[in-house]
């Protein structure tokens, strides 16, 4: 299911996409949360998501309400007011309502429509939720992961481990402009990020620690990161890995870049050799 529209909390609509394994017997569910200047229809991503659906789960991926694409462009950053306006509380509220509609319509519509049966799953043996981010999706997954009861395992993708220092610069002049710009080195495009970015990060400190998330910690985290990582340093991922060593697994990739060898437009119907070992490393963490 291409393109499911549901309310956000921010006055945009999140759109997702559900895939379903062709097989009986769910496995458990994956919310895919994308990084910035990404969306769900970047690159790869489909394979990535047919192949957990073939893998035997549900896998949902979607765009977060104010990352510049809207319905009628899901592909494109068409929306540069929504981009300069995001930020991490607007993404965390983005997550929420996807996993409310996961935990609510998609499953009681998988049981009307006898895709899962009583049979397999009990009403006291509810389905797996499992949530994997990338870049900066990988801080949303973790501050979300570690407080929701309902999702088993977190797994993060070249990930960042703070907010703090996400943009470098001045930030008096970013306060007297309003706005510093990123490029987009595929579109060309001149991306706004506006200060409230910087404000709302300063504060709400503490709800956004992914320090203090990772190491409070009760479910396993795996983080896997690219030692060739042009943009998130893996300096982030091995610190990370430190906090929490009990609960955390560390999966350094030698020689695999930021994206595992994903770019946009993806023209294979193959995943990427590094993405390919991502996906088995997922699965082998999900079951174990």
């Amino acid at each position: 299911m291409k393109n499911v529209v549901i309310d956000g909390k921010h006055g945009r609509p999140v759109l997702l996409d559900i895939y379903y394994p062709r097989n009986e017997g769910i496995k458990g569910v994956i919310i895919f949360c994308h990084g910035f200047k990404g969306f769900k229809d970047w690159g790869p991503f489909n394979i990535v998501a047919e192949q957990f659906a073939d893998a035997g789960f549900i896998f949902i991926k979607f765009n977060f309400s104010h990352n510049g694409t809207t319905q009628q462009h899901p592909q494109e950053f068409a929306d540069l007011d929504a981009f300069g306006s995001n930020n991490p509380l607007i993404e965390l509220d983005d997550l929420q309502c996807v996993v409310d509609y996961v935990s609510g319509t998609v499953l009681a519509n998988m049981y009307s429509s006898k895709l899962l049966s009583q049979s397999e799953h009990t009403p006291d043996e509810k389905i797996k939720i499992y949530l994997i981010g990338h870049s900066r999706g990988g801080g949303i997954v973790i501050l979300k992961g570690t407080k929701d009861p309902r999702i088993s395992k977190i797994i993060t993708l070249a990930s960042i481990n703070e907010y703090g220092n996400f943009f470098s610069g001045n930030i008096q002049l970013w306060k007297k402009n309003g706005v510093i710009y990123v490029e987009n080195m595929r579109t060309n495009q001149q991306l706004p990020v506006y200060y409230q970015y910087y404000e709302t990060v300063q504060a709400n400190k503490e709800m956004l620690d992914i320090h203090n998330a990772v190491a409070s910690l009760s479910k396993p985290l795996l983080i896997i990161h690219g030692t060739d990582d042009e943009t998130v340093p893996v300096a982030m991922a091995k610190a990370m890995h430190s906090w929490n060593p009990s609960k955390t697994k560390l999966i350094l990739m030698e020689g695999a870049n930021h994206t595992f060898g994903g770019m946009h437009p993806w023209p294979y119907s193959y995943l990427p050799k590094d993405f390919s070992k991502v996906f088995n490393e997922i699965i082998s963490f999900i079951q174990s």
